[in-house]
């Protein structure tokens, strides 16, 4: 059920733009139905399309739409934030392996390729993303196959494999290592010991691969759009910062920094470690995401690296970070 009315000449009648409203994202051009709880009403209304629907309390003065445009009421429906669905199949098997793609070492399942970064041990072009991507849990083993896509997406290791691992950043979960009678020492007079009792700091979770020269590596990340971008520069993020990036499941996401000091437990399975200084924004990713690169909106700058995240908010490690205890450098 509709009138023929315009509502485009209504709002236009009425010197209203909808969105300059920060939250709306459309409306219908005809008279449609009231919507009340679910349920479509008699009453005919404008239809004005919202990111998110919210209590009026929780609004601004200037971002509450008009209840009435003339003698029509207006009638606010959630649709959520609308964005353009990828071109890219980031789980397809590349020719050329660019950022952000899937990759996975041969018995996990499938996290996000970072993108080709310079060892700066040997100055040999290698292959990036977390350790719990590209290594096994406790079973690391130099040379472990890894494949693309990841063995989830598909990837065989017998066909697909195009670089093996080199090396990662190791993470532990505190005084491991240490002799009895340090624990104890330090269990007692931590506080006055200071950095001799500090355990292990963790702060990225990082590994490379050799290439085997099957497949080369890209250092562009590969955009929902199907072009390819490659970060220039770096730079640190801070609260407040908008930012996005580019993983195997979710594709492009933006978000915005929250935290940029944050000591983080994170559960990966089969154990629990703290990784100190990271980055927090609200939800970013998703299963798979794993290694997905962090850059600043507006800007060539790389800042982090995705690793962990949970229904509201997502961790990565600062890229400053990667780059000295990873040993690499942007190509």
């Amino acid at each position: 059920m509709s009138e023929k009315v315009s509502v485009s000449e209504l709002l236009k009648g009425a010197k209203i733009d909808p969105f300059k409203y920060p939250n709306v994202v459309g409306f219908s051009e005809e008279l449609r139905p009231k919507i009340v709880k679910g349920a479509e009403t008699k009453t005919l209304a404008i239809r004005i399309y919202v990111k998110e629907k919210k209590a009026k309390e929780e609004l601004k003065p200037d971002e509450i739409f008009p209840a009435f445009i003339g003698s029509y009421e207006t009638d606010v429906v959630e649709v959520g934030e609308i964005k353009a669905l990828s071109v890219t199949d980031r789980k397809a098997r590349f020719g050329i392996i660019p950022g952000s793609v899937s990759v996975a070492e041969e018995h996990v399942t499938a996290g996000t390729h970072t993108m080709a970064l310079r060892d700066k041990t040997d100055g040999k072009t290698v292959t990036s993303s977390n350790w719990h991507v590209f290594g096994f849990g406790e079973v690391d083993v130099p040379g472990s196959r890894i494949v693309q896509p990841g063995p989830y997406d598909g990837g065989n290791p017998g066909t697909d494999t195009y670089a093996r691992l080199k090396r990662w950043v190791p993470i532990k979960s505190g005084q491991e290592g240490w002799p009895w009678w340090r624990q104890l020492v330090c269990s007692l007079f931590g506080g006055f010991l200071g950095g001799y009792c500090r355990a292990w700091e963790n702060k990225v979770d990082f590994a490379v691969g050799d290439l085997t020269g099957d497949r080369p590596v890209d250092a562009g990340l590969l955009r929902d759009d199907g072009s390819v971008f490659k970060p220039t520069s770096k730079g640190r993020a801070a609260i407040g910062d908008r930012v996005w990036k580019v993983g195997r499941t979710t594709g492009e996401t933006e978000g915005l920094v929250v935290d940029d000091s944050a000591t983080i437990s994170v559960n990966y399975g089969f154990a629990t470690f703290v990784l100190r200084e990271q980055i927090l924004t609200n939800k970013m990713l998703d299963p798979g995401d794993s290694g997905s690169p962090l850059l600043k909106k507006g800007t060539n700058d790389l800042v982090g690296l995705g690793l962990a995240g949970s229904s509201t908010t997502s961790v990565f490690s600062h890229w400053a970070n990667v780059e000295a205890y990873g040993q690499v450098e942007l190509i």
